[in-house]
């Protein structure tokens, strides 16, 4: 089945959605500490092994029990590759390394990375790169051989998307395809969104769901939302639903009907005050099924394959460190919810701030870094 969080967006697709089921009980299973007080992220094995990265290093992990942890400049996410290695990004470039030892098998070198790598289906690394005043996606092999590169005519935002056999960028309002020889496949431009204008800027990494289809979050001087790009027939037109372009959107599939979960607009409170909010609507009509309050801005979201979706938020370190205090309790504005369709589904209340991005793990347990520990919740 392969891993059930393979990379820092869950899967090739960037659709922060795993294969598994979330099991949504809101009960500890286990927890450990963690040597950092901010994670990067964390990727997860098959057989349950987690890779949970930090500025100042990586720890594995079998279960609640440290297999290794080394010293080492890990700016990204770990992606894991189908041969027992493990892709992460460092300041000098992208490290290879084992991942039953931790073993650094090569770096790839690459002083101006822009981006975390992908995998494509014939085993090159894609990612984005800084070179003479130019973004350019590049591809090599994992021992670092050459593959193939593209000069960018304009920027690109995150991660490379992979669907099929192609990798996906934004290039500026255009959507580009290669194929895995870096040969180019098709084109889709995003300003059939904007005539008027013909100004789009993308807002976060590009999203792949089912039928070729990619889901783009975009800013045009006349719509704010997202765009649905079909790569079939080469056109893109906005989703029927008024919501805020962000970086965080989990598309789920719950029978015929495809629902997107993301950050909303924020609600007004009896002072005026703007409240954070999770929204989920139908995607091919634009029906909004909920809106939930929450307490302070979501800043991690993962999908299960039975439609549950977690979403997590709290203070950031510094408000904590600067204000929590036995008059000034900011514990319950710690929190992970579950969600469904219908709304609220289950939560857990971690007491202390949520310091990464979410993962799930091999049994559907969530894991969820928080000050000085990685906690499993079922």
């Amino acid at each position: 089945m392969g891993q059930p969080w393979q990379s820092p967006l869950g899967s090739p697709a960037n659709d922060r959605t795993s294969r598994l089921p979330l099991s949504a009980t809101g009960q500890v299973r286990w927890r450990v500490p963690l040597p950092y007080d901010h994670v990067a992220g964390i990727s997860v094995t098959a057989d349950g092994t987690s890779f949970v990265s930090a500025g100042g290093g990586i720890t594995a992990l079998d279960g609640p029990v440290v297999s290794w942890s080394i010293d080492t400049s890990a700016a990204w996410s770990p992606l894991l590759l189908d041969d027992g290695l493990l892709v992460i990004g460092a300041t000098d470039g992208l490290a290879v390394r084992e991942q039953r030892t931790g073993r650094l098998v090569n770096t790839i070198r690459e002083p101006q990375l822009r981006s975390d790598p992908a995998v494509l289906p014939n085993g090159l690394l894609a990612f984005l790169v800084w070179l003479d005043g130019s973004t350019v996606l590049r591809a090599t092999t994992p021992d670092g051989r050459w593959g193939w590169q593209h000069e960018l005519a304009s920027w690109s935002v995150g991660r490379p998307l992979v669907q099929s056999d192609q990798v996906i960028v934004a290039d500026g309002a255009t959507l580009r395809a290669f194929g895995g020889a870096g040969d180019p496949v098709w084109t889709i431009d995003l300003r059939q969104v904007a005539p008027e204008s013909g100004e789009v800027e993308v807002q976060g990494p590009l999203v792949g769901l089912s039928g070729g289809r990619i889901l783009v979050a975009v800013r045009t001087p006349h719509l704010v939302g997202y765009a649905l790009a079909d790569t079939r027939q080469g056109t893109v037109h906005p989703l029927p639903a008024h919501l805020p372009p962000k970086p965080l959107a989990v598309p789920l599939t719950d029978g015929d009907r495809e629902r997107l979960f993301v950050p909303g607009w924020p609600e007004k409170d009896d002072y005026g005050q703007l409240l954070p909010t999770v929204t989920a609507v139908d995607i091919a009509t634009g029906e909004k099924l909920f809106q939930h309050v929450v307490p302070t801005a979501v800043r991690s979201m993962v999908g299960g394959s039975t439609g549950v979706v977690a979403a997590a938020g709290s203070p950031t370190p510094e408000r904590w460190a600067t204000y929590h205090a036995p008059d000034f309790d900011l514990s319950d504005d710690c929190y992970v919810f579950f969600f469904d369709s219908t709304g609220v589904r289950g939560e857990w209340q971690p007491g202390r701030p949520v310091t990464g991005p979410l993962a799930v793990g091999a049994d559907g347990d969530l894991l969820v870094p928080i000050s000085g520990e990685l906690v499993s919740v079922g």
